[in-house]
C-alpha cells in the first residue's frame, strides 16, 4: 500500500500526456494523495480518461481537489471510481457539481 507519499512519487514518475488510465485502488491514499493526483490532472500532465481510486482513505478535502481537476476545461475523464472512501455528501456534491459543469 503506497499511501499519500507513494501516490505523489507515482504521479510524478508517470506524469505524461500519454497516460490515460490510472488504477490506484486499495492503496491507503488519503486527501494529500488525492491532491497530488488532482494537481497533475489540472496541470495537464495527465490526460486521464479512467481514474480508479476505489477503497482508499480519501475524504471530502480530497474529493474537492479531484472535483477541481474534473471541472477544468476539457477534462477527458470518463470513468471515476471513488467507492469505499471516506467521502460524505459534501464531497459527493463537489464531484457532482464538477461533472455537471
Amino acid at each position: 500500500r503506497i499511501g499519500d507519499d507513494g501516490a505523489r512519487y507515482i504521479v510524478n514518475a508517470l506524469a505524461s500526456d500519454q497516460l490515460t488510465y490510472l488504477d490506484l485502488n486499495s492503496n491507503r491514499i488519503g486527501d494529500a494523495g488525492a491532491r497530488y493526483i488532482a494537481a497533475a490532472m489540472e496541470n495537464g500532465k495527465m490526460l486521464l480518461t479512467h481514474l480508479d481510486l476505489f477503497e482508499n482513505q480519501i475524504g471530502d478535502d480530497g474529493a474537492r481537489h479531484i472535483a477541481s481537476a474534473i471541472g477544468r476545461h476539457n477534462c477527458p475523464l470518463a470513468h471515476l471510481d471513488l467507492n469505499h472512501n471516506r467521502i460524505s455528501a459534501d464531497g459527493a456534491r463537489y464531484i457532482a457539481t464538477a461533472i455537471e459543469s
